[in-house]
């Protein structure tokens, strides 16, 4: 009986600690046009790296580039992202530093965004904050 026991015991423990496949963490690329209230215009090309943590939720970072329109200035924009897929409608919420090359160096970047998916393209709007003022954009990203 003990010995039942103990074997019941590791079976069971194997079961739970066995190695199972990791979910694939997903690629896109991505390009956004942005007005910063800043009386300035954005335009980005990123991608974003996610790996599912729930059924319907992802999360990752997103890098890229930014050219900004007035000063003329370039950005590297490092965001980390929350998504949320529902059927075609995805919900990301993203936050991070985006470094300039001009002015002030380091800027929070803090934003959400909604859209719709189809299967080899998502577009959608994002407001968003980037201090000093507020960014509306329009974002387009592919699957890689």
């Amino acid at each position: 009986m003990r010995l039942a026991r103990s074997f019941a015991l590791v079976l069971t423990f194997v079961a739970v600690v066995e190695p199972r496949p990791a979910e694939a963490a997903a690629y896109r690329l991505g390009v956004g046009a942005n007005y910063w209230f800043e009386k300035s215009g954005i335009f980005d090309l990123t991608l974003a790296i996610t790996t599912p943590v729930a059924p319907r939720f992802s999360v990752g970072g997103r890098f890229g580039a930014a050219l900004v329109t007035s000063p003329s200035t370039a950005a590297l924009p490092l965001d980390l992202v929350l998504r949320g897929t529902f059927r075609r409608v995805y919900v990301e919420g993203v936050a991070g530093p985006w470094l300039f090359f001009e002015g002030d160096a380091v800027r929070a970047h803090v934003g959400l965004g909604i859209g719709l998916r189809a299967r080899n393209i998502s577009a959608g709007i994002e407001l968003a904050y980037l201090d000093p003022d507020a960014i509306l954009g329009l974002k387009i990203s592919f699957p890689l």
